[in-house]
């Protein structure tokens, strides 16, 4: 049984709506004198499972012991990545015969809404939740609690602090950036210079992101440059203003954008296209039906794929084999792929997507 829970004001549409309008970057942006995010990945943890090992968890389908119910708490439903991972976790659990309730907080500056629905689904004494974090400092609290109360927890897609997560299933996000990083040097030629749409400020997970994107560059493409770096809410409008900005401090200077997200690399697509900026490649992360229409019209130019249709089942199958007791790593790794124009058209899609008109 699925049941999803809808708070109110954060229904899909409103969300979609929410997600359209430019939010204001302090809703990611640190506060005067806050700490730079913590860099969190697979080197503080002492078991990591990756590539082939890692994706043996979504085979790996545990019988439940009793029949469970998990509850699956996300962040923003309107990107694309978190539609394919509540399809991967909702089918999973419908396949595995555990009571699934899931609920989308309808934007990552809805920590006040995730909160509420982390404590309800206390209050309904689950055996465990699945989590993607709105802000990882800000529900770790509440996830201490309930950890406390007997409940388990799985990360997914993203990082938060607790201290009390039994699992995490999260692509490593250095090697994402670093994906990117080869795209872009590969493809110059190991010349030219790049700018950087960073996304939000102080969040560990694409902080990790774009400092492997930076590493990768540095150390094997050390001719080229990095003009700027920008952080800022991740959605279309948001990538539109901040490379139509780029564009305007450097004209005829840019060859490459990084992007963290598809959003951010759609509206900088857009701004390339109006402004009639000329070849500029686009290297971004998170795959969805409009990014592959783009790809294979040359407006961005390579995607390295997270499977997140792969990391909600694995998920599922991940805290399901933790309430029977049995031993789960401390991080699994999915791999990455490289899209591009070359290979859009033979590539399995479904462990990135759900499948055509399926809707939360």
């Amino acid at each position: 049984m699925n049941q999803i829970f809808r708070w109110p004001g954060s229904s899909f549409l409103a969300a979609l709506a929410c997600a359209l309008v430019v939010a204001h970057p302090s809703a990611y942006a640190q506060a005067p004198g806050a700490k730079p995010a913590a860099p969190m990945g697979p080197q503080s943890f002492r078991e990591v499972l990756r590539g082939d090992d890692a994706k043996t968890w979504l085979t790996r389908e545990p019988t439940p012991k009793k029949k469970y119910v998990i509850a699956v708490a996300l962040p923003n439903m309107p990107d694309p990545a978190w539609q394919a991972i509540w399809y991967g976790a909702q089918a999973q659990g419908q396949k595995l015969g555990v009571t699934m309730r899931i609920a989308d907080a309808g934007g990552y500056n809805k920590l006040d809404v995730q909160v509420s629905q982390l404590e309800n689904f206390i209050q309904l004494k689950v055996d465990g939740i699945v989590i993607g974090a709105v802000q990882g400092d800000g529900v770790a609290p509440i996830l201490r609690r309930a950890a406390d109360a007997g409940i388990k927890l799985v990360d997914a897609f993203l990082y938060e602090s607790s201290g009390r997560t039994t699992s995490r299933v999260i692509n490593d996000q250095r090697e994402i950036g670093a994906a990117e990083a080869a795209y872009l040097g590969r493809t110059l030629g190991g010349k030219g210079n790049v700018v950087m749409l960073f996304g939000p400020a102080g969040n560990a997970t694409l902080t990790e992101r774009g400092l492997g994107f930076k590493e990768a560059l540095g150390k094997n493409y050390p001719q080229m440059k990095i003009l700027a770096e920008r952080f800022s809410d991740i959605n279309r409008p948001e990538g539109l203003k901040q490379m139509e900005d780029l564009l305007q401090a450097f004209p005829g200077q840019i060859n490459g954008v990084y992007s963290p997200s598809a959003f951010l690399a759609d509206g900088a697509a857009d701004a390339i296209l109006a402004k009639r900026a000329g070849k500029i490649l686009i290297a971004t992360a998170g795959t969805n039906v409009g990014v592959i229409d783009r790809l294979r019209k040359g407006e961005i130019h390579m995607v390295a794929d997270q499977q997140n249709v792969m990391q909600g089942r694995m998920a599922v199958n991940v805290i399901v084999a933790a309430l029977n007791g049995d031993p789960v790593p401390e991080l699994i790794a999915p791999p990455i792929r490289e899209i591009t124009a070359e290979n859009v058209g033979s590539i399995d899609w479904s462990v990135s997507l759900p499948p055509a008109g399926w809707k939360p």
